[in-house]
């Protein structure tokens, strides 16, 4: 997969911190072209348990419970980034679950590279579960 380097305050809205460090992030080209110049979570604060897999669609969405202001900014990075919009990336994450699922991956890979999805099938109790739902190829 293709990484690119994001100023994660854009240069047009503070040049400033065009060569500072702690205001780089590692993203994938798609992710950040549809970031732009745009405010979103910054990856650097997000608490986990914000962001929720539903492994019925494979979209990402806010958490229940969260405090009303949070939930706006979740929703906020979720419609910006394009990741539930964008079939590439619903797609994706349909492809590396169901990898798990069927044994081609082991969730020592998803924690290692998909650290999000694998929170999230531990969290919800899905790592064993998620296996039934899929039929080996």
């Amino acid at each position: 997969m293709e990484r690119s380097l994001d100023h994660f305050v854009s240069k047009m809205v503070n040049p400033n911190l065009a060569y500072e460090w702690r205001n780089y992030r590692l993203s994938s080209p798609r992710i950040n072209s549809y970031k732009g110049n745009r405010a979103i979570l910054d990856p650097f604060t997000i608490l986990q348990g914000w962001f929720a897999m539903n492994f019925a669609n494979f979209f990402v969405e806010p958490n229940q419970g969260l405090e009303a202001a949070i939930e706006a900014e979740v929703r906020n990075t979720i419609n910006i980034l394009k990741l539930n919009t964008d079939d590439m990336l619903v797609n994706l994450r349909f492809k590396v679950v169901r990898d798990y699922a069927t044994g081609v991956t082991t969730f020592n890979f998803l924690q290692t590279y998909y650290p999000f999805i694998a929170a999230e099938l531990t969290r919800q109790n899905q790592a064993e579960a998620i296996k039934n739902t899929f039929d080996p190829q």
